[in-house]
């Protein structure tokens, strides 16, 4: 039995070792498989709710980080700006933008928000920024 990074799993095929470490570590899931979360398309919708989201960037070089981009539309966006973006993320996308989330984005009612409604509750700790 080995431990590492909190977690005690068993030597297992590589398969089956990446599903031990999906179900007991999901934040880190997405980086065993290679796996980042799709773009978000620009067309005149989406550029509309970046220019709204995201004030201070291009809409174009906004939705080229959708991880970033998400946090901002779940401290930020309207209701039907998220309805509008759900059309293009997926469940499993939006709980890798909650995972991944810079520190510093979403506020902790819109953080503790997101998380109930795709099914986290309680909602894990904020995002913190770690110095060196």
């Amino acid at each position: 039995m080995h431990r590492g990074a909190g977690v005690a799993y068993a030597p297992l095929s590589a398969k089956d070792g990446f599903a031990v470490l999906r179900a007991t570590v999901p934040a880190v899931a997405w980086a065993l498989e290679g796996a980042a979360m799709k773009l978000i398309p620009l067309n005149t919708r989406t550029a509309a709710v970046a220019r709204r989201v995201v004030w201070f960037e291009n809409p174009s070089d906004a939705l080229q980080d959708p991880v970033r981009f998400m946090a901002y539309a779940m401290a930020h966006a309207r209701h039907a700006d998220m309805k509008l973006l759900r059309r293009y993320v997926s469940a499993e996308d939006f709980l890798e933008a909650l995972d991944r989330a810079p520190p510093g984005i979403i506020d902790p009612r819109s953080w503790a928000y997101w998380n109930n409604v795709m099914g986290r509750y309680p909602a894990p700790p904020l995002p913190k920024r770690r110095l060196p």
